[in-house]
Parts: C-alpha cells; sequence; structure tokens
C-alpha cells in the first residue's frame, strides 16, 4: 500500500531577512567609507590619538611606554651661586613647588660634557653640530631640544617662575598617551603684533621658554632632526662655515627658536594624520589638543606673562608658569631691519615701570611746606 506521508517543504528565505541583512551590510559599508574618509579629510580643530609609525631614520626604544622624568632643566651662563638675585627668585619656585623634582642647571662646562656623554657614541652627527655652533643663543637653543630628547623632564629658561606643581600639568585625558607638552606663546585671538608668521597670516607661535616632554619621544628626534637641517641651511645660505655664524634675531627665531619649533610641529603633525595642519587647527584654543604624542596647551598654560599678547593680564585660573621676560640675548643679535615689536614693548614696559616707580617716589612736601625741590638738603620720606 502506498505511503500517504506529504514530503517535507523546502525552507525557503524569508525576504524580510534578506533586506535585513542587505540593510546590515550597508551600515558596515558606510562605517568603513566614514572612517576611511575622515582619515583623509582635513581635521579643523581636533585630533584624535593616532600610533606613530615606525621611523625610517632613527627609531625610539618603546616611546609609548616612557615614564614622565621628574628632574627640572636650565641653562645658565653663571653657576646657581653667581646667579642674580631676581634669576635665583624664579629659580626657587620650582624647588618650593616640586620637592620631591631633581633640578640642574646647566652651564657652558656642564653642556658640553652632557652632548658627549650622550651623543658621542649613538649619535655622533648630533655632537659634531653642537661643538661647530659657536652662537651661544643657537646653543641654547638647541641644547634644550637635546636634554628633552636624551632624559625629559622639564627645560625652563631662567626668567621662568613655577606656578603650580608639575604634577598637576598633565591633562587627564591625556594621561595615557600624552609625550610631550607644549604651550601656545602668541595668538591672533589676542590680537596682531605687528609680525607675522608665514605668507601673510596672523602670528601664531608655541612656545620654547618650557618644554615637558618623556624621554625618546617621536616628536623630539623629528625637532633635532629639524633644527639641525635649519642650522645647515643658515649657514649655507650666508656662505659661511656653522662656527662662523652670527645670525639676527628672525634668523634665531625660525633656526632653532619658537618659530622653528612651531614649524616643526606643523610638518610632524601633518604627516601624522595625513592632512595639512597650520595655526588654522589651533588658534583660539581654549582647551588642551593632542596630536600623536603631543599636547599642546591653551596660551594660558605656558603664555602668562606675555608682554605683546598680554595672556598674563587674561589670568583664568590655568596659568602653570609666568614668563618674567629678562632674558637679554636679543641685544646681542641685531634685528636686520625686522621692527621686532616684542622688544619694543618690553622696553615700553620697562619706561612705563621707571616713570611709575618715579612718580611714586615723587618726594611729599615737608610738614612746614617747604619741598625737597625747594631745599635740597631735605630727604624725601619714604612712603612706599
Amino acid at each position: 500500500m502506498a505511503s500517504t506521508r506529504k514530503a517535507s517543504p523546502v525552507p525557503k528565505l524569508r525576504i524580510s531577512s534578506f533586506i535585513k541583512a542587505i540593510s546590515i551590510l550597508g551600515i558596515i559599508v558606510v562605517i568603513l567609507a566614514y572612517i576611511s574618509w575622515s582619515h583623509f579629510a582635513r581635521i579643523p580643530t581636533a585630533f584624535d590619538y593616532q600610533k606613530l609609525p615606525p621611523s625610517t631614520e632613527i627609531q625610539a626604544d618603546n616611546p609609548s611606554g616612557q615614564e614622565w622624568t621628574q628632574k627640572v632643566w636650565q641653562t645658565s651662563k653663571y653657576p646657581v651661586t653667581a646667579m642674580s638675585e631676581e634669576d635665583r627668585t624664579h629659580f626657587k619656585t620650582w624647588a618650593v613647588l616640586n620637592p620631591d623634582w631633581g633640578h640642574e642647571v646647566l652651564t657652558d662646562e656642564i653642556m658640553e660634557k652632557y652632548v658627549r656623554d650622550h651623543f658621542h657614541q649613538t649619535q655622533p652627527q648630533i655632537e659634531e653640530m653642537y661643538f661647530a655652533v659657536n652662537d651661544y643663543i643657537l646653543r641654547s637653543d638647541l641644547i634644550r631640544y637635546l636634554v628633552m630628547l636624551a632624559d625629559g623632564g622639564v627645560y625652563n629658561d631662567l626668567d621662568v617662575g613655577c606656578e603650580k606643581p608639575i604634577s598637576t600639568w598633565v591633562p587627564k585625558q591625556f594621561e595615557d598617551t600624552a609625550g610631550i607638552l607644549l604651550g601656545v606663546e602668541v595668538d591672533n585671538k589676542y590680537g596682531p603684533d605687528g609680525r607675522t608668521f608665514t605668507n601673510g597670516e596672523d602670528l601664531f607661535e608655541l612656545v620654547n621658554w618650557t618644554i615637558m616632554s618623556k624621554p625618546n619621544q617621536p616628536f623630539m628626534w623629528f625637532l633635532v632632526q629639524r633644527v639641525m637641517e635649519n642650522i645647515k641651511k643658515l649657514a649655507a645660505s650666508k656662505n659661511e662655515a656653522i662656527s662662523e655664524m652670527v645670525p639676527t634675531i628672525p634668523e634665531v627665531l625660525v633656526t632653532t627658536g619658537p618659530a622653528a619649533l612651531t614649524t616643526a610641529f606643523f610638518d610632524y603633525a601633518s604627516n601624522l594624520t595625513g592632512t595639512i595642519v597650520t595655526y588654522k587647527n589651533f588658534t583660539k584654543i581654549t582647551e588642551p589638543q593632542i596630536v600623536g604624542e603631543v599636547v599642546i596647551l591653551p596660551i594660558q598654560a605656558f603664555g602668562a606673562g606675555h608682554q605683546v599678547q598680554w595672556a598674563g593680564l587674561k589670568q583664568d585660573g590655568s596659568q602653570l608658569v609666568h614668563h618674567y621676560f629678562a632674558g637679554s640675548w636679543k641685544g646681542d643679535h641685531h634685528d636686520g631691519g625686522w621692527q621686532d615689536a616684542e622688544h619694543k614693548a618690553l622696553e615700553e614696559t620697562k619706561k612705563k615701570k621707571e616713570k611709575e616707580k618715579a612718580e611714586k617716589e615723587k618726594p611729599d612736601k615737608a610738614d612746614e611746606g617747604v619741598t625737597t625741590e625747594e631745599n635740597p638738603g631735605l630727604a624725601p620720606e619714604n612712603n612706599s
């Protein structure tokens, strides 16, 4: 007897399931396309951390695994005992606010020994360049980058005072990724000062009077290489040996100084992100930004006390250091016809303070109504 049992029907793919699968696939494609586009698109203001690809020239040893070096570095023509009272006052602020940190002042002799000890075996071209340079301000700029590269810590010029403990400097959101802290020196947010940076753009520069870094950071390698290239190019343009160069003020700024640091950072950030990074990405920032391992702090952090941008007059409690502008290197380097607005502002400020002091110390009338002008033998009272 034939079986009356019917065969099981072959399951059919539901149309709704097919549509869902296509939709999910489409979403994945859109996400991947967005990620790809965003990697190459210009980043207007903020940057996400991206791991630096291996260097093809100098390989840093585990830069991301380095710790912050607890040491303050400064350079001086004289040892601490021979410093001026003003320099010692600023100097002491670092020990008072950072009692657990080491502190070393590099005189010319100590700097030369430092370069030999740290670069003679591993990077002889750096040692050769350092000793080829005789101009002391070029050397001063170069040594701060070399110390931050080899040892890390915090570098400060002698006329910089500490405002907050260094342990509070690193923004919490970047504690795991930061390797270098840089601050803004001048920014067009606070008004032009008569200078331009490049191609007529409003002036924007990063500070090089204060730098915080872990040792062996990729950007610091990049910066040292760039500065050495700049020195060679300057010598070639002047048709002089490196040892014979006496650069002008603008030549110092763009070869080893803050303009050189700023340009190097823009190029480094551009290479790292695959975008064109300029001052426009950082002007007017009020919150820290990070590119690779480099954190850029707003102008108040390191720029407080600036005589041109007046960051010191807009204090909001976020200043980490105060620059007192007591340095005098520009007096030994002519401006090459370039009107240094910052120097002018410093001179005007100095004259204003002297005038205010003279007004304050102006003698009052004596009790008997006789002024010191009428009686030169009468000493004025000290009302201060």
